[in-house]
């Protein structure tokens, strides 16, 4: 078994223990039942979420490798969480993990069982929101398959995944490239070219390094309709080697003699692993200040405890009867303040949902309306996440000093609990989009020591490999190391490093290419159907525009 880094909630959940247990023998100690329900339930919260905690660091960790293209350590990964957590929820989400690892290899047929065992999943605890970001995953990948299958029941599920109320670009990507590929399988061409040019920017953005591979491949099919010489695509004597064209070949075979040669390569560690030393002195603060915040907690609730169990009594009052009252007192109004912030929570939480898509489909002016209300709110979590989104408008508007602004604002407001809740996610991708924008701005310096703390505090963090290769990618092109750049570019992998990056990746292996004509034709069709990327560029890597020219 894999020794892993802590989760960033042990020290939480095991503060919690220890408060549950001492409330316990407190309660014990004076007869009082009330008290020794509220130090049970405090304990039990505790170690629910120790070993929630490690199954989701484990899981987290999978995934991590998963998006790095090291497959043989994902699937030990998956496996470990496997006995460390029987809640269903986990079970379904590691289904979809190796659902990923069999899609990655090419293995249809395995990435359709695991599928399948994550839908008859049942959930004898019911989590709704978890539930319906897997099941939308789920369904997108398993529609995908089947269309690769010529199996005409995957329009019955991109159906069911374009009408659902929640579903992140992700999973629309995929089932949009379903769609195509069903397309592709009939021979409608005319058809198929609609599809890829109507959701471009979606599928660009959405998708991972298979998909998007697949992707270009049926572009390059409905190029064929062209009489220009440069987009008629290269065909090759024999399937080309490497990992791409053998996952290709099994996938989609008629499309084996139409991919990228470059593709498929082995990652070096330098371009996904951030290890280099970096100051810890700030992360010392943190702690103390996360410990300092807990003890106060222990000390309020041990002294309340201690005054209702110890305070004075009028002669004849049951024993303890003021705390039952106060019991029930802090129930009657706790509950329905968490029900209110519970209801403003989701509705906040599917605005985000529906800004993020906005924002991975091109729509920045709508992105930047439906988060922009819920960036200043009393919620901190929807406030980082608008601010997340926000970074995200400015970054594609080349206003690099504005987004790093938002990502800085939205880092402010997750801190304490609301840190610990927000580890997993949504902090670490506000600290690595940090450390690209540092990059874009020239500030390698800050960009690595962003990239160092994202190693150091948050290593199970899963969109890590593409996010720190797309940083290191943009900063060997702002400073002209255009051999470095190539490399990176060369040994993408399975690595997703997104739309306007993969631009830059495509313009530098373009520069010493045999077929150089046809690969700067599918640049300029993608900053035709981009928007603002040709200023994005400009902004980014303005040496390589002599190489864009035609």
């Amino acid at each position: 078994m894999e020794k892993l880094p802590p989760h960033q909630s042990r020290p939480y959940a095991f503060a919690l223990i220890g408060l549950g247990s001492l409330v316990i023998l407190l309660g014990a100690a004076a007869s009082v039942p009330a008290a020794m329900v509220l130090g049970v339930t405090a304990a039990t919260l505790g170690l629910y979420q120790w070993r929630m905690g490690i199954a989701a660091n484990t899981a987290n960790h999978a995934a991590a490798a998963i998006n790095r293209g090291d497959l043989d350590r994902a699937r030990r990964l998956v496996q470990q969480a496997r006995s460390q957590h029987r809640m269903t929820y986990i079970h379904r989400l590691l289904d979809s993990h190796e659902s990923e690892i069999a899609w990655r290899e090419g293995d249809m047929a395995s990435a359709e069982r695991h599928l399948e065992a994550g839908r008859a999943r049942r959930d004898l605890v019911p989590y709704g929101a978890w539930r319906r970001l897997h099941m939308a995953h789920i369904d997108a990948l398993l529609a995908l398959v089947r269309a690769i299958g010529g199996d005409e029941r995957a329009e019955e599920i991109i159906n069911r995944v374009r009408s659902a109320e929640r579903v992140q670009a992700g999973p629309l990507a995929r089932v949009e490239l379903a769609r195509a590929v069903l397309l592709a399988r009939r021979g409608d061409l005319n058809a198929l070219h609609q599809q890829l040019m109507r959701h471009h920017v979606l599928l660009t953005e959405g998708l991972e390094a298979r998909g998007r591979a697949l992707h270009r491949v049926l572009r390059r099919m409905t190029a064929t309709r062209s009489t220009s010489a440069y987009r008629l695509p290269v065909k090759n004597a024999a399937p080309p080697k490497g990992a791409s064209a053998s996952w290709m070949s099994r996938v989609f075979p008629a499309g084996t003699d139409l991919v990228e040669l470059e593709e498929g390569g082995t990652v070096p560690a330098t371009a996904t692993d951030a290890r280099a030393p970096a100051p810890v002195t700030p992360t010392r603060v943190r702690r103390r200040s996360g410990a300092l915040a807990s003890l106060a907690l222990l000390v309020v609730v041990l002294g309340v405890v201690l005054v209702m169990i110890g305070g004075p009594r009028e002669p004849g009052a049951p024993p303890f009867l003021s705390l039952s009252y106060l019991v029930l007192l802090f129930v009657a109004l706790l509950v329905p303040l968490v029900v209110l912030n519970v209801v403003r929570a989701r509705r906040g939480t599917r605005t985000i949902e529906e800004a993020q898509r906005a924002l991975v489909c091109g729509e920045l002016d709508r992105a930047e309306g439906l988060a922009r209300p819920l960036r200043g709110g009393q919620n901190r979590v929807l406030g980082a996440s608008a601010s997340l989104v926000l970074a995200g408008v400015q970054e594609r508007r080349s206003d690099f000093s504005g987004a790093l602004a938002e990502c800085e604002h939205g880092i402010g407001l997750l801190t304490g609990l609301v840190k610990m809740g927000t580890s997993d996610v949504l902090l670490p991708q506000l600290i690595a989009t940090r450390a690209y924008l540092f990059g874009a701005l020239g500030r390698d310096e800050d960009s690595e020591g962003e990239l160092s703390r994202l190693a150091r505090e948050y290593p199970a963090f899963p969109y890590a490999p593409g996010m720190v290769l797309r940083t290191r990618l943009i900063r060997a092109a702002r400073g002209g190391d255009l051999a470095a750049a190539r490399e990176l570019a060369r040994a993408r992998g399975d690595v997703s490093v997104g739309a306007y990056p993969e631009l830059i990746a495509d313009l530098v292996l373009a520069i010493d290419a045999e077929d150089r004509e046809e690969r700067m034709a599918a640049v300029r069709d993608d900053l035709a159907a981009l928007p603002d990327a040709d200023r994005w560029i400009r902004a980014v890597a303005p040496r390589l525009l002599d190489v864009r020219a035609l």
